[in-house]
């Protein structure tokens, strides 16, 4: 699905696009049979109260981060859009056993925490702020151009400063 930048800025838009994806016919096929939008919505607002996808913290620090207990949060709190976002992203010859499963695994924990802060952000931005904020906390510091986080910001990525 290509999304036109203007039309999705808003936390908002991108929310109905999100649950409109979920609940197309051609996502559905992967999805079990009552699984549906409004389980994700659940999980997601359970992965908000934990520390990893809930409020930004002063004295957090970018270097901290644990991604294998973010990892293990996700499994944990939001069961169903675990499997679902690993069936996702996981490579198409995954299922072979000659593919080597675990080579990537730590590229595929980030990506999904990655995905699912945005998601959560998204959902609830002041409630959601831990990896955005970080991030854009982090790029700053660094002397990364104000113009490339606000780029990342429209993104979803980090927080506009």
């Amino acid at each position: 699905m290509i999304l036109g930048h203007r039309r999705f800025q808003t936390p908002k838009q991108r929310q109905k696009v999100t649950l409109t994806a979920l609940e197309s016919p051609k996502l559905r096929a992967f999805l079990p049979g009552s699984l549906s939008s409004y389980t994700f919505i659940g999980e997601f607002q359970a992965l908000v109260e934990t520390s990893y996808f809930g409020q930004f913290k002063y004295n957090s620090n970018i270097e901290d981060i644990d991604f294998n207990t973010a990892f293990q949060t996700i499994e944990r709190y939001a069961p169903q859009w675990y499997l679902f976002l690993r069936t996702l992203l996981l490579n198409q010859r995954a299922h072979r056993r000659s593919y080597p499963l675990l080579s990537n695994d730590t590229l595929l924990q980030r990506r999904m925490f990655l995905i699912t802060s945005i998601i959560c952000h998204s959902r609830t931005p002041t409630n959601s702020n831990f990896l955005s904020s970080l991030l854009a906390i982090y790029l700053l510091g660094s002397g990364t151009k104000r113009r490339v986080v606000e780029t990342l910001s429209g993104l979803g990525v980090c927080q506009n400063s």
